[in-house]
């Protein structure tokens, strides 16, 4: 089961590049599935900012090796337990 963080990022990129779920791999690199860019990685920290009321910059993402929807959400995750 996903948790809120997953569904949240899930949707974002479902929206915005035009695929179902389904289609969605969360453990897939962002920038290389074509998930997101250099640009959409801002609008996207700042929707998760005001979603979750969190303070998110490219410093949240130091510890991770590749950018996928499931590291991601466990930065957000972390950022919760944090505020």
């Amino acid at each position: 089961m996903q948790n809120v963080y997953t569904s949240f990022l899930n949707a974002w990129v479902s929206e915005n590049i035009e695929i179902s779920l389904s289609e969605i791999d969360i453990d897939a690199d962002m920038f290389e599935s074509a998930y997101i860019d250099s640009i959409g990685i801002f609008t996207l920290f700042i929707l998760i900012e005001e979603e979750f009321q969190i303070e998110m910059s490219l410093e949240n993402l130091k510890n991770i090796d590749t950018l996928t929807i499931k590291n991601l959400s466990k930065v957000i995750e972390y950022e919760k337990t944090r505020t």
